[in-house]
């Protein structure tokens, strides 16, 4: 499997989660489209590493989109705290 297949792949996976980066402030906010769990919310050195890791998996791929790239971050999040 390719990284850009294992990008997309759980970017379906997680069809119930969204997560609103905003770049410009620093912040990452990955939110439950259910309302069953709260939110996980970052910033600052938390939330630049997550950024990086996205926008370096973007890059690396080229054909796959950022929202999926912060999809397949965000997995990691959900299954640690939500599970």
């Amino acid at each position: 499997m390719t990284l850009t297949q294992i990008i997309q792949a759980t970017a379906e996976r997680m069809h119930n989660v969204s997560v609103d980066v905003r770049t410009n402030h620093g912040t990452v906010c990955i939110k439950d489209c259910a309302g069953v769990q709260d939110d996980i919310f970052m910033q600052g050195d938390d939330a630049h590493q997550f950024i990086m890791l996205a926008l370096n998996s973007y890059n690396e791929c080229g054909d796959v989109t950022m929202s999926e790239c912060y999809l397949w971050q965000a997995e990691q999040y959900v299954e640690c705290l939500w599970n």
